[in-house]
């Protein structure tokens, strides 16, 4: 597998394992369907301070701020020397680690577009800010 194969692949991850994973979370949070004790708290307090325009916006805001977060923490790893993501397809000792920085002609870019990585592999709708 190439760099720009391991870079996709990379994405496809972060999108689906984080992004649309957060997403997830939240939008059964605000609708009651995770029980745990802070997520019926959060629920509780959202069905007594928001009326259904004001909980609708707070459910649309959640993928804002996880794609600000994916976002920013991509910009952080293309932008601090101390930061490197090697990735590998496979645990095979002798398989070649890719490094998606390298990879990437701009990191945090890539999540955007009609061929980014959001549009490409995440099930959640895409917001633009």
């Amino acid at each position: 597998m190439d760099g720009s194969e391991n870079l996709n692949t990379f994405g496809e991850l972060l999108i689906k394992q984080v992004r649309d994973r957060t997403i997830d979370q939240w939008e059964k949070i605000l609708t009651g369907q995770i029980k745990s004790k802070r997520a019926v708290s959060v629920y509780e307090e959202a069905q007594v301070k928001l009326d259904s325009s004001a909980l609708e916006m707070v459910t649309g805001l959640v993928s804002q701020i996880v794609d600000s977060t994916l976002h920013n923490f991509l910009s952080l790893c293309e932008q601090e020397e101390k930061i490197k993501i090697l990735f590998k397809t496979n645990y095979i000792e002798e398989a070649e680690a890719t490094d998606i920085v390298g990879n990437s002609e701009g990191l945090a870019g890539e999540l955007y577009t009609e061929d980014g990585w959001i549009l490409k592999y995440s099930q959640k709708p895409y917001i633009e800010p």
